[in-house]
């Protein structure tokens, strides 16, 4: 009997271990796929259309509920988006103007100069 309880209780541990570590996971900020939802917005960013297209403002709402889950979250999505940014050479003042072109309430600010860490 207390046999059965020690391996129903390891089995408890292990399935809830598994469970933490798989939301852990999950909370973790993936570039590829911040880079993935940014893809909308190319042709806004690099000055091809006047105004963000509406998978644009569906991505970047994507990313913004995303950046405020946490403060690491917002971090990393931050080093993510300048890092993308600085690499296709994208207009920083386009990227800004994708928040109040799309409606969105945040405050992350998009320059070169950002320093990511102090968010």
């Amino acid at each position: 009997m207390v046999r059965n309880i020690i391996s129903l209780a390891l089995v408890v541990i292990v399935v809830l271990t598994l469970l933490i570590s798989k939301q852990y996971v999950n909370a973790q900020t993936n570039c590829q796929d911040v880079n993935t939802k940014l893809i909308n917005c190319e042709p806004f960013m690099l000055g091809y259309l006047s105004k963000p297209a509406p998978q644009c403002c569906g991505s970047a709402h994507d990313l913004v509920l995303a950046a405020y889950a946490s403060r690491d979250t917002l971090r990393a999505t931050c080093w993510c988006l300048k890092t993308a940014f600085q690499s296709f050479k994208v207009d920083f003042s386009y990227a800004e103007q994708i928040t109040k072109s799309c409606n969105l309430k945040a405050n992350v600010p998009l320059y070169p100069s950002v320093n990511c860490d102090t968010l």
